[in-house]
């Protein structure tokens, strides 16, 4: 900036401004408390004293800088609403916010001009102006104070959405961490103990060899396979109590992200009446947010049948291992290991893995 003209360092820091913190227009900051405001705040030491002060310290201290109220010009005969006191009180409290609260100016910037306008005319119905008055259009009727309230809670509900979209997923993601997740557990432990399966068998002496192969006692194996099924239902036992109980957390915890947007959406008729412009975008993403609730809401439906279709299968294992032992055993003994004969141990420690 060494080298500019007054005028080229006016426009660059003007610029800046409103890249930094938005042109709220209508009723922006003047340009003269904008570039004010922006040198002093390239003071580190002003820059720390005005972080430390109260949002309402900080946005009285932005609310000297505005000019004061002029008269109306008598060309126009309509209000001059940008100098107006409730203007720039509602100015400076979007201002200070922004300097005081990281998250909202990060969130702010994001925002779409369609957004942004949205949310500076609702901070200015909160100071008393209408949109009538804001559009130069003189005092609102009875019908446009309830388009704004209508208005008003459609933005509301858009960011109860936007939050509950934003949060609703966390509960439901197990995350990265060092050592590994429940899930990884459960997997887990059922391989140690069809690894323990596996060994036991491998220790059995052998009791025949053929042209098949090697094969150790039949009854002993199935009495390993037998204890081996014992583990696997214990675990599913302990697991089956603890999903119940995460189920029945998780549940809450829907229902505490999703039960304001849900109730802002029947406040908010759903969108009713806005068809068009940044009203009828807010409606668009009013439908994503739906969306997303109701993803959230099959999640936890998925999570309770996983948790049933694990157990099922294991039952179903020791039902087809049960039904597999009582064919062997009444069989002559002689020909009781015909079936492990037939395929040899790899079939044994086949389908001990999948278990």
């Amino acid at each position: 900036m060494k080298n500019m003209t007054d005028a080229q360092k006016t426009a660059y820091v003007q610029q800046r401004m409103n890249q930094t913190y938005g042109d709220h227009r209508p009723g922006h900051l003047p340009s003269n408390a904008q570039l004010d405001f922006a040198r002093q705040m390239q003071d580190p030491e002003f820059k720390r004293a005005f972080q430390k002060m109260t949002p309402e310290a900080q946005a009285a201290y932005v609310l000297k800088l505005q000019p004061a109220s002029q008269p109306t010009p008598a060309s126009t005969g309509k209000p001059n609403v940008q100098n107006d006191p409730r203007m720039q009180a509602a100015t400076a409290e979007i201002t200070a916010k922004m300097m005081n609260d990281p998250k909202f100016r990060a969130e702010f910037s994001k925002k779409s001009e369609a957004e942004r306008e949205a949310y500076f005319r609702q901070v200015a119905r909160q100071h008393g102006i209408t949109d009538a008055e804001m559009n130069g259009q003189g005092p609102s009727t009875a019908a446009a104070d309830q388009k704004n309230a209508d208005r008003d809670r459609l933005v509301n509900t858009v960011d109860k959405g936007a939050e509950m979209s934003s949060t609703a997923v966390n509960p439901f993601v197990e995350g990265k961490a060092p050592r590994p997740t429940y899930a990884d557990s459960v997997d887990f432990r059922h391989r140690r103990v069809g690894e323990w399966q596996e060994t036991e068998i491998k220790k059995l002496p052998i009791v025949e060899r053929n042209e098949a192969g090697s094969f150790p006692d039949p009854a002993k194996v199935r009495e390993i396979e037998r204890q081996a099924t014992a583990q696997h239902l214990k675990l599913v036992a302990a697991d089956l109590k603890y999903y119940a109980a995460d189920w029945q957390q998780k549940k809450r915890e829907l229902k505490q992200l999703v039960a304001p947007f849900n109730e802002a959406l029947a406040k908010a008729r759903f969108g009713e009446g806005f068809t068009e412009g940044a009203e009828g975008e807010f409606v668009k993403a009013l439908a994503g947010y739906q969306s997303t609730m109701f993803q959230h809401v099959a999640s936890l439906n998925n999570r309770s049948q996983n948790a049933h279709e694990y157990a099922a299968r294991w039952y179903v294992n020791k039902l087809t291992l049960e039904k597999e032992h009582a064919a062997s055993s009444q069989r002559n003994p002689s020909d009781a290991s015909a079936p492990t004969r037939k395929n040899g141990l790899k079939s044994v420690i086949d389908r001990a893995k999948k278990l």
